[in-house]
């Protein structure tokens, strides 16, 4: 997941928007519409997520930014990282 955080991508419309990785990260999921549930107990974090609805990405951004995905699992458990999803 480290590897995602220095994504030249992810970097690149971090600084056009202003914004941070986690940021844009979680910006395409909402404007792909897909539910999300970030989980923080810091306040700056929890603020930092807030702070993704003054910005859309273009189609053309979207599209990129699907061609990111290498279909595997981000979440904490260690065994869904490996395991390659199918959808």
């Amino acid at each position: 997941m480290k590897a995602l955080f220095n994504d030249p991508t992810l970097l690149s419309l971090a600084e056009k928007y202003n914004k941070t990785v986690p940021q844009i990260a979680l910006h395409f999921l909402v404007q792909e519409n897909i539910m999300t549930i970030p989980g923080s107990t810091n306040p700056l974090h929890m603020k930092d997520n807030l702070d993704i609805f003054d910005f859309e990405f273009t189609a053309e951004e979207m599209e990129t930014l699907r061609g990111l995905d290498q279909k595997r699992g981000i979440g904490g458990w260690p065994a869904s990282m490996d395991q390659e999803l199918d959808y």
